[in-house]
């Protein structure tokens, strides 16, 4: 299977911060959460959360609800590759510092934006100051 990113989208909160939701693997699965910066997605320089899991009928059932779409809707953005639509955009830095000040603060550097039902572990390597569980959190479900 190797690698396909299913999900991609600006933070609304945070209009300069693109999430990106990718899954990987063959036998073993994994998916992966990156938040970054609007030029500099699929660079690897962002904020990234990780989830193994062995199921791929449990990945899919997440990822439908989180997607709000099933399966057969996705759009293969590895397929399509990333295209730079906001070029018309003037961005500064101030535009980015004021949307990683409200992804700290509003959205916990991604935490409260991860898909419920899979076991994410926080993978960026460095330190991203206040988050205080940089082991593993899994997002309850909603009864």
């Amino acid at each position: 299977m190797g690698a396909v990113c299913v999900y991609r989208k600006r933070l609304k909160k945070a209009q300069f911060i693109v999430q990106s939701i990718t899954i990987l693997g063959s036998k073993r699965y994994s998916v992966s959460v990156e938040f970054d910066v609007l030029r500099m997605v699929d660079h690897g320089e962002g904020i990234r959360w990780g989830a193994d899991c062995d199921d791929m009928d449990l990945i899919i059932s997440s990822l439908e609800s989180f997607i709000k779409k099933p399966v057969s809707e996705w759009t293969n953005h590895t397929r399509l590759g990333w295209y730079d639509y906001y070029d018309s955009e003037i961005v500064t830095d101030e535009h980015y510092q004021n949307s990683l000040e409200v992804f700290a603060e509003k959205y916990q550097y991604g935490k409260l934006l991860l898909p419920k039902g899979l076991q994410f572990t926080l993978q960026t390597p460095v330190d991203i100051g206040t988050l205080k569980n940089r082991s593993k959190y899994q997002r309850p479900n909603k009864k």
